[in-house]
């Protein structure tokens, strides 16, 4: 049985899809209005070019823009956005635990136990990422990719104390005190910071040309694009969505071979501690 059978009921994950793909007609009538352009990104462009779609137990919904286009939706987007929708960054929510952003549809909850206590909007969303210039040097690239790697991984532990699952041993309850522990220290320095810093060795490259691009959020460093341009057109659900130019060496680099489907236990995306669909 595919894994996410055990979070899900197919009706579940169906409804999920569809609230994800009306927030993504939003986001792609605001952008429109502003002049900018998004591209599908990570398991939404695998989706979009093998099924034209979802992949079919995916429960989340990500895009990508290029930095200047990305500043600009942040500034701009929540002057038109519909009143039903909120966009949560680390620019604008200090509570926030995610290094990029989200537009959240109000009344939902979708909230994995880690988050669950976090005094955060925690809609059904669609990530939101940016794309910055990548170093070309390979080392240059490794480095660069693991100092953001922990800075990330101190802010994340930062903004939230709890564990991923509820603790029950007294080994996993030890840890989580311990996990508290530490967060209420990294307090002590300001969340502007953490974003400060990152942001700082996101952009580091955006004053000079390079082959690669792409950004560092990805445990792993191959995540980067090459030929990002010219984009190209493609479908996601019927709605006409913006590719980049070799999405396929993209897509082997971050996935191998794309092509063929997963172990049933890898087909899965996340695992919602409570999830409502605001629906009476």
């Amino acid at each position: 049985m595919e894994k996410w059978r055990e979070v899900y009921t197919e009706e579940q994950i169906k409804h999920i899809q569809r609230i994800e793909l009306q927030s993504l007609k939003v986001i792609n009538d605001v952008c429109n209005k502003l002049g900018i352009t998004f591209i599908v990104y990570g398991g939404t462009l695998l989706g979009t070019i093998k099924y034209h779609g979802f992949i079919p137990w995916d429960d989340d919904l990500d895009i990508a823009m290029v930095r200047e286009d990305y500043m600009k939706f942040i500034r701009e987007a929540p002057k038109l956005l519909p009143k039903e929708y909120v966009l949560q960054t680390p620019y604008t929510d200090k509570k926030t635990p995610y290094l990029y952003s989200k537009l959240r549809l109000k009344g939902t909850r979708c909230i994995e136990y880690c988050h669950s206590k976090l005094p955060i909007e925690q809609g059904i969303y669609i990530d939101i990422y940016p794309i910055d210039n990548i170093a070309d040097d390979d080392t240059i690239h490794i480095r660069q990719h693991r100092k953001f790697q922990k800075l990330a991984k101190l802010y994340s532990l930062r903004q939230c104390k709890y564990t991923f699952n509820p603790p029950k041993t007294i080994g996993s309850k030890l840890k989580a005190l311990i996990k508290i522990g530490i967060a209420y220290i990294l307090r002590i320095i300001p969340q502007k910071y953490f974003i400060k810093k990152m942001d700082q060795i996101l952009t580091q490259y955006n004053s000079i040309e390079t082959v690669r691009k792409g950004n560092l959020f990805y445990p792993s460093p191959k995540n980067v694009f090459y030929d990002f341009y010219p984009l190209q057109d493609g479908h996601f659900e019927g709605i006409k969505v913006k590719l980049p130019g070799n999405w396929d060496k993209h897509l082997r680099m971050r996935y191998g071979d794309y092509t063929q489907l997963p172990p049933l236990d890898q087909r899965i995306g996340h695992k919602p501690y409570v999830l409502d669909f605001g629906v009476k």
